[in-house]
């Protein structure tokens, strides 16, 4: 057997081995893509702003004049992604 065949029957035998563990990564893969994340409700002013497409300039403005779905607890300002969403599908 030259160099040539060697090579060609050892990177067989390897990608024969490795076939089943890319085809299981791959499942994994594909069923992770498929559950929906879990993302918490309870959200800061970061969050909403990207949620909403908002500045946080605007959302405090909106907070300020009650325009938009807030809570506060111990004077830090929090929204929940539910009721945020509810109020972009309303507008």
């Amino acid at each position: 057997m030259d160099k040539f065949e060697l090579l060609t029957a050892f990177f067989t035998a390897q990608a024969d081995a490795l076939r089943p563990v890319i085809r299981e990564e791959i499942a994994l893969a594909l069923a992770a893509m498929n559950k929906p994340e879990k993302l918490p409700d309870r959200i800061r002013i970061d969050e909403a702003a990207k949620l909403t497409g908002y500045s946080r300039a605007t959302i405090y403005s909106k907070v300020c004049n009650d325009e938009i779905p807030f809570t506060k607890t111990n004077g830090r300002l929090y929204f929940s992604r539910k009721k945020l969403i509810e109020w972009i599908d309303g507008q």
